[in-house]
């Protein structure tokens, strides 16, 4: 005999489930011509009450559903598969259960919905993969079904609770990088048009190519590699970069044009293997923001935010420190380099040990690859290399990547890396972890907390090539105009709160800060926590001095006295401040370049960052110099490092494209030469440098969307949720 459930009598007396349950267990909130129908009901289909004692009490099963994509070409699928993963974490945390099912198509799909409500007490459902004119939404709504969806209601109104990426965003963000990159001539790779999630990405990389005055090209094809293989194929010999709405047309795009520089989106494990550079969906964040929805519908509140629309993740790099221009829009958009570097780590490894003859003495052929800020530093690095090669015999081939995580990675995996390259503190880890880099490194010399950056389970493998730090900018008419004096530049949080207060009332906005761990983090430090342990080992930032400094930052969001840069309508914070939008900000050394060569009319001071409970704080941000541990040039490329690395080629470096020295006898020499960077230099005694510990990438990823929502957020729920995260990439 079949299972008589809720659903069951729901559909025999023509009223909702809730309603049934209603009629159980509070019959007195019920018409009676309606009690009476659902008792009828009851009794002619002998519905047992104790059949489900809990879900009478509390009207739930606590069992939701949501659909398996059928796969495609292998690599786009797993997409859904983390999105699945997050919203069953998400889920469990919550109390409730995921039922998973299949559907060919839409009539199939609502069939299965028929079938599941009535075989099972289910309480909801999250529906994926939208789309125009899509009935399962409707269908369930009629029903009174609690449901939401990842993905937007596309050309239809706002009717149910849902959550989506802003697609068009990443490709805008693609599209600028290859832009800063120097590349004029950008395709676009797309599907054809009439899908909403591939039309939105087509409009990022447009409206992009537009403002910026570019031609336009784009070809169309259904996702594959050999169908994105096709498609590129047809593209002008002219165009140089490729932005693609996906990594399977990425990677055709890749075969068909490998002359080209190629963006892909959704950062599959397929692209991250092979080092492709590509836009991430915060699927985690999604999932649980879904699952938060779907939990405060079923508790019969109304979401406080029924639609939720997340940014993508470009990796924003806290920049090449002598960049002259908006650093923190210079994106790494890459997947993670590491990635393909365990790949080839699990085979031959990263040791030279019998797989190349070392070289130790005579002529060296060095390649040395570069991540440039521009023209400046690449001239530089070019004239230093080229000394070197005279004076030691040797010769020194300088090479600018276009995207050093890209190409760096690649060549890591391969067989013939470069013998020196940058590394970038916060990609350090990843790859030391994996044997990637010589551990050549004497650090004596060096500022000690920024040698802590280049140090991995005990062990200096690199030295910091120069150093950037977070300092205090403030706009000298902005506050002479709120009745301000020298006397008033604050050196405590309680200090900065009063002169914000002040500033709001002159009518400006006090602060102008970036939205992520690369700005917010300095408050953690002031303090007196971080977020992982000094080791890289344990995550730490559920703790008093984090969730303080948590909720100092967002008492000053809430009470309007800062910002974030999109609140200001600006692309960083930099762009706030030299726009007069915000009397302060708080950015690194390359702020300099960018407001003489963008705002040279803007009248400012720097300041080091007022002192929070534990005293100063403030964020490094520097590279090294690596060696690959493949080089058969290890001691000639030592010698380069060394060469590049004394105190007067630093001074050279700093002239040339604004960098400050790491070495700690080349500090007072710079400040005599550059009296206004003093809290600049100050800085770099105490500061923080970024989370030091591998395979944290997606982490960091989901704590920065986390943190840019602080101002309506729980501090305490941003902290816990990043050390459950970090706990599970640490293996701890």
């Amino acid at each position: 005999m079949e299972k008589v459930t809720i659903a069951t009598v729901a559909e025999r007396a023509g009223v909702s489930r809730q309603t049934v349950s209603n009629v159980i267990n509070t019959p007195e909130v019920v018409r009676a011509e309606t009690r009476e129908r659902v008792r009828e009901a009851i009794t002619s289909l002998g519905y047992r009450v104790n059949q489900a004692a809990r879900q009478m009490r509390t009207g739930r099963s606590r069992l939701i559903a949501v659909r398996i994509e059928p796969g495609s070409d292998g690599i786009n699928g797993s997409v859904l598969d983390r999105f699945l993963h997050g919203l069953t974490d998400a889920a469990t945390l919550a109390g409730y259960r995921v039922m998973l099912y299949t559907a060919a198509d839409d009539d199939h799909e609502i069939a299965t919905y028929d079938d599941l409500l009535t075989a099972h007490d289910l309480d909801g459902f999250v529906l994926t993969s939208t789309h125009h004119g899509d009935p399962r939404t409707s269908w369930l709504a009629a029903r009174d079904v609690p449901f939401v969806t990842f993905g937007r209601p596309w050309g239809a109104p706002d009717t149910h609770s849902w959550v989506d990426v802003d697609n068009a965003a990443g490709t805008a963000a693609a599209t600028r990088h290859l832009i800063e990159a120097g590349h004029r001539r950008i395709g676009f790779l797309g599907w054809p048009a009439g899908s909403g999630v591939g039309d939105s990405r087509r409009t990022g990389w447009e409206s992009t190519m537009t403002d910026a005055g570019l031609t336009l090209s784009a070809v169309a094809a259904v996702d594959g590699v050999d169908a994105g293989a096709d498609a590129a194929a047809r593209f002008d010999s002219a165009i140089t970069a490729v932005v693609c709405a996906s990594d399977s047309l990425a990677l055709g795009a890749l075969r068909a044009r490998p002359d080209c520089a190629v963006i892909g989106f959704d950062d599959t494990a397929v692209a991250a293997a092979i080092g492709l550079t590509s836009v991430s969906q915060p699927l985690t964040e999604a999932a649980a923001r879904c699952m938060d929805m779907l939990t405060e519908l079923l508790d019969g509140r109304a979401p406080a935010t029924p639609t939720q629309l997340l940014l993508p993740r470009p990796w924003w790099c806290a920049l090449p420190e002598g960049d002259r221009h908006d650093p923190l829009r210079k994106a790494a958009l890459a997947a993670i380099a590491s990635a393909s570097l365990v790949a080839a780590g699990c085979g031959s490894g990263f040791d030279d040990n019998g797989s190349k003859t070392q070289q130790s003495s005579g002529p060296a052929s060095l390649q040395i690859m570069i991540a440039s800020s521009g023209d400046a530093e690449t001239k530089a690095a070019k004239d230093a290399a080229a000394g070197w090669a005279t004076s030691s015999g040797n010769t020194a081939t300088v090479t600018p990547a276009q995207d050093i995580v890209q190409q760096l990675g690649q060549a890591l995996a391969g067989s013939t890396p470069p013998d020196v390259f940058y590394v970038d503190a916060a990609r350090f880890a990843d790859y030391a972890s994996v044997g990637a880099l010589d551990a050549y490194a004497k650090g004596d010399a060096f500022l000690p907390r920024l040698n802590e950056s280049f140090t991995y389970q005990g062990k200096l493998y690199c030295v910091p090539k120069d150093a950037s730090t977070l300092a205090l900018e403030i706009n000298t008419d902005l506050w002479t105009k709120a009745g301000l004096t020298d006397a008033d530049y604050p050196t405590s949080w309680d200090q900065l709160t009063a002169v914000a207060r002040k500033l709001k009332a002159s009518g400006v906005t006090p602060l102008a800060i970036g939205d992520t761990r690369d700005r917010i983090g300095a408050f953690l430090v002031q303090a007196g926590g971080w977020w992982v342990s000094a080791d890289g080992k344990q995550a730490t930032a559920d703790t008093p001095p984090n969730e303080q400094a948590l909720t100092y930052l967002q008492s000053l969001l809430r009470d309007g006295l800062a910002k974030y840069p999109k609140a200001l309508d600006a692309g960083w914070a930099g762009e706030a401040f030299g726009k007069g939008k915000a009397a302060m900000t708080i950015e690194g050394n390359w702020i300099k370049g960018a407001l003489s060569s963008d705002f040279p009319t803007v009248k400012y001071v720097v300041k080091e960052l007022p002192a929070g409970p534990k005293g100063k704080g403030t964020l490094s941000f520097t590279q090294c110099w690596g060696i690959a541990a493949k080089s058969k040039f290890k001691e000639q490329a030592a010698a380069f490092v060394t060469a590049m690395t004394t105190a007067d080629q630093q001074m050279a470096f700093a002239k040339g494209f604004g960098v400050m020295p790491s070495r700690t006898d080349a500090q007072a020499t710079y400040q005599q030469q550059y009296p206004d960077d003093a809290a600049f230099i100050a800085g770099a005694q105490y500061a923080q440098g970024p989370v030091n510990a591998p395979k944290m990438d997606s982490v960091l990823a989901d704590l920065d969307a986390a943190l840019q929502g602080l101002a309506t957020g729980d501090p305490k729920a941003i902290l816990q949720r990043f050390d459950k995260n970090a706990k599970t990439a640490l293996g701890g």
